[in-house]
């Protein structure tokens, strides 16, 4: 048998084995919950030990999704477990918590079994399906006319773009948009490195490649390293929330302007501080004047839900007396 046909063997048996595993899985799960993975409008699912089980919606925030019946926790316990053996991890009384990619759909699943937890529960951060593009931000009164247009200008001049904001706020899918307008402004051929731990941005450029974390030795700190070196013309981070600022920093500001990042912050200010905080985590001195003195514009949202706004869009413009840095909101 040739090496061709071999592999086309092994890649038929690999579907197979998955569509009895989604089979399988959607066999136990409810059919709301399963309507719920596939609803635009639904971008988290938890099930919470008590069996209630709370979606969290671009149009109303969280609520409760009523079931027909009762969740059977066997059940819970039995989709968590295949989940695991997809991966070969271990899910039981000594491994009592999951983290890895939802077979079904992509998306991301954090889960627990008892004796962590009274009952099986998890929480499903879903992949996003749409990318919106910041039209549709000003439509929904998200985002102003003048904020879209501010960031629209610092795509135009390769500004490193950090998208600042709380857990649930919508960075992903705002950064999604944020992607979609730099693709729009590149040329044909333009080089897109995306690294994320879960595929969840969505780069829609002809010349791209996109790398995901293989915990514990392939993580954003090497991933970055490794990959810098196939000179990549934007490179684009899921998630920085680590020592990987580091490096990050270094590539946005020797020959690789024009990139986009997601943390976690309070506000424009506190994202740079932030962004400082990890880098320090390499084990480097603060970076704060180098910091001041790059072209970083940073992209504030807030809320959940329907009261979701980007509060902010500003530049950073060097450091204030007391060490804070100083920025100048555009919108």
């Amino acid at each position: 048998m040739t090496e061709a046909v071999t592999r086309n063997q092994g890649d038929a048996d690999n579907a197979e084995k998955l569509r009895r595993l989604h089979d399988a899985q959607r066999a136990l799960l409810p059919q709301e919950i399963l309507q719920a993975l596939i609803d635009p409008d639904v971008t988290d699912i938890d099930l919470n030990s008590d069996g209630k089980v709370w979606l969290n919606t671009h149009s109303h925030g969280r609520k409760q999704l009523l079931l027909q019946y009762p969740i059977n926790p066997q059940s819970i316990s039995a989709f968590l477990g295949q989940v695991a053996g997809y991966y070969t991890q271990q899910l039981d009384f000594n491994n009592p918590f999951l983290s890895a990619v939802l077979p079904l759909d992509s998306s991301r699943l954090e889960a627990a079994v008892p004796p962590a937890v009274d009952a099986p529960q998890f929480e499903i951060r879903k992949k996003p399906s749409i990318v919106y593009t910041l039209d549709d931000y000003v439509a929904s009164n998200i985002m102003t006319s003048e904020q879209a247009d501010a960031v629209r200008a610092a795509v135009l001049r390769r500004s490193n773009i950090l998208v600042s904001g709380g857990t649930g706020s919508g960075k992903t899918t705002l950064a999604n948009a944020i992607l979609h307008e730099i693709v729009a402004s590149t040329p044909i051929g333009t080089r897109f490195l995306v690294l994320e731990d879960l595929a969840e941005l969505q780069c829609t450029a002809a010349n791209k490649q996109s790398v995901r974390t293989v915990e514990p030795d392939h993580n954003l700190t090497v991933l970055l390293k490794r990959t810098l070196r196939k000179d990549p013309d934007r490179v684009i981070i899921g998630e920085v929330r680590g020592p990987e600022a580091y490096d990050l920093h270094k590539a946005l500001n020797t020959g690789h302007p024009g990139g986009l990042a997601t943390i976690h912050a309070n506000d424009a200010r506190a994202a740079l501080q932030r962004f400082d905080d990890l880098i320090q985590e390499a084990g480097v001195p603060s970076q704060a004047r180098q910091i001041a003195n790059s072209a970083i514009t940073v992209v504030h949202i807030e809320g959940k839900g329907s009261s979701r706004r980007v509060r902010e869009v500003a530049t950073v413009t060097g450091l204030n007396s007391d060490g804070t840095y100083a920025v100048n909101r555009l919108a």
